[in-house]
C-alpha cells in the first residue's frame, strides 16, 4: 500500500472510529465522554420505560398501569405511530411521558449520517403531531449512539436516555419469571428498560412481558417504591418539591394489583372522561 492508500486507509478509520465512538456511553467510562441518562436522583421511586410501541398491546399496558396507580415513559417508533396513532395519544392522555425512539428501528452504526438526521426529524415530526405535545427524551434503537446521533438529539433538545437494568423481555425464550428476575431488586433512582410491543422482537413477547409486571411491581412495593415516568422525577424547577424530586405522588404507595386481561377489549367497552385515561 502506497502513501497515498495508507493515507486514505487512515482518513476512513479516523472517520469510523468517530462515527462510532458515541457507542461507548452503554459503559460507565464511556457515559463520562457522552453522558446519557441512566439512574435519577429519587430517593423513593424508579423510572419505568418502555420501548418499541405503540401498538394495539399498549392499551393492556395502559390498563394495568392505570390499575397499579404506575406512571411510565413511552420511547415510540415513527413508524409504529404512523400505522397506529390512537395508542400514542392515549399514553399522554393517561398521564404518561413519551419519548423519541427513531423513525425506524435501525441500529445507527449502520446508517450514514444523512439518513440518522432524517430518521431522527421524521420521527419528531410524527409523534409530536400524533400527541399533539412536544417530545423532551430520546433513546435510540438498541442503545446504541453515533456522533450523528448524539448530535441531533442534542440539537433536538432531547434528553438522551439509557437505562441500568433491563428484563431482557425481548428474547424467545424470556418468561415472566425470568423478565422480573433479571430486573432483580430496584433501587430508588433506576431506570427500568421493557417492551410493550413485539414488533422487533421475538412474537408474544409482549405478553410475557404484561404478565411480568405484577411481580416486578411486587418488588417494589417490598422496597417501598414507586414506579414514575422520567418527567415525574425530573420535573422542571416549579414543579419540584423538597430535596429536588416530583411533588405530585410523593410518598404514596400502591397495591399492585393482579394481571388483567391482557387482550384488547372491543371499543365499545370503554369509556373516557374528558381527557382521561381510556377505562376498561
Amino acid at each position: 500500500m502506497g502513501t497515498t492508500g495508507r493515507s486514505l486507509f487512515l482518513g476512513a478509520a479516523t472517520l469510523l472510529v468517530c462515527h462510532a465512538a458515541p457507542a461507548v456511553a452503554v459503559t460507565a467510562p464511556g457515559r463520562r465522554l457522552f453522558p446519557v441518562l441512566d439512574r435519577l436522583p429519587s430517593s423513593s421511586a424508579v423510572a419505568l420505560t418502555f420501548d418499541d410501541g405503540p401498538g394495539a398491546p399498549t392499551e393492556a399496558f395502559l390498563r394495568l398501569l392505570e390499575q397499579a396507580g404506575a406512571t411510565a415513559t413511552f420511547f415510540l417508533v415513527g413508524e409504529r405511530v404512523e400505522q397506529a396513532p390512537s395508542p400514542a395519544l392515549e399514553i399522554v392522555q393517561c398521564g404518561h411521558d413519551v419519548g423519541v425512539h427513531g423513525y425506524r428501528h435501525r441500529n445507527h452504526l449502520r446508517l450514514p449520517p444523512w439518513q440518522i438526521v432524517d430518521d431522527l426529524r421524521r420521527a419528531r415530526a410524527v409523534i409530536e403531531d400524533a400527541i399533539g405535545r412536544p417530545t423532551r427524551f430520546f433513546r435510540p434503537p438498541y442503545g446504541v449512539f453515533t456522533l450523528t446521533t448524539w448530535w441531533e438529539a442534542r440539537r433536538q433538545g432531547w434528553q438522551p436516555v439509557l437505562w441500568n437494568r433491563w428484563g431482557r423481555d425481548w428474547e424467545p425464550h424470556a418468561t415472566p419469571a425470568s423478565i422480573a428476575r433479571r430486573i432483580g431488586e430496584p433501587e430508588a433512582g433506576d431506570i427500568l428498560l421493557l417492551h410493550d410491543s413485539d414488533a422487533y422482537s421475538a412474537p408474544g413477547s409482549w405478553e410475557k412481558t404484561l404478565a411480568a409486571l405484577p411481580l416486578i411491581f411486587e418488588q417494589l412495593e417490598a422496597r417501598k417504591l414507586a414506579a414514575r415516568s422520567l418527567g415525574e422525577l425530573l420535573p422542571d424547577a416549579t414543579r419540584r418539591g423538597r430535596g429536588g424530586e416530583a411533588t405530585s405522588h410523593a410518598g404514596q404507595r400502591h397495591a399492585y394489583p393482579a394481571l388483567p386481561e391482557a387482550r384488547r377489549q372491543p371499543a365499545s367497552t370503554k369509556e373516557r372522561r374528558g381527557d382521561s385515561c381510556a377505562y376498561w
